[in-house]
């Protein structure tokens, strides 16, 4: 292991990022403290902001070929900054799950990577948002030779699961 002179520590930081300061010292130095806030208030708009560039993206990408790269380009810089365990709701971590079922999908061709990750958000998470997964998982498996049973079967299970009600005028 060569080093090529001294350690650019500045670098190292940016790269790795630093540990959280303790609550300790937080709760002593008010400018750490409102810093500390301000950081990880900044850190969540970016979040978010990432997480609906790559919905938005895999939308694109989901009508049109010519959209791939976008998508494959937003879900490479989201994941730097995202991940399920930062995520604060269950509908947040459904989106993340339908962005990466469709990069796999859309950009690697990896369907059944698509439907583990559906099937995985569909077993931990819960709520309404639910019925999206479902409905990409139906995409999926239409995909796959010899598969229609299944999405019609899942299909069958979503309407019991989430009826669409009709209304007399």
């Amino acid at each position: 292991n060569t080093n090529d002179g001294p350690i650019d520590v500045i670098s190292l930081a940016q790269y790795f990022g630093l540990n959280e300061p303790d609550k300790d010292e937080l709760e002593a130095d008010e400018e750490a403290k409102k810093l500390n806030k301000e950081m990880k208030e900044q850190r969540k708009v970016l979040r978010k902001t990432l997480l609906s560039r790559a919905a938005l993206a895999g939308d694109l990408a989901d009508k049109d070929s010519l959209a791939v790269a976008g998508l494959g380009e937003a879900v490479t810089e989201l994941k730097k900054w995202v991940s399920v365990a930062c995520l604060e709701s269950d509908k947040e971590k459904v989106k993340l799950a339908i962005i990466l079922a469709r990069h796999a999908r859309i950009c690697q061709d990896k369907k059944a990577t698509a439907v583990s990750i559906l099937l995985k958000a569909k077993k931990d998470l819960s709520g309404k948002e639910l019925k999206q997964v479902d409905d990409e998982l139906v995409k999926v498996y239409g995909l796959f030779d010899g598969m229609g049973h299944v999405g019609d079967n899942l299909k069958e299970g979503m309407l019991a699961r989430f009826p669409v009600l009709k209304r007399g005028v």
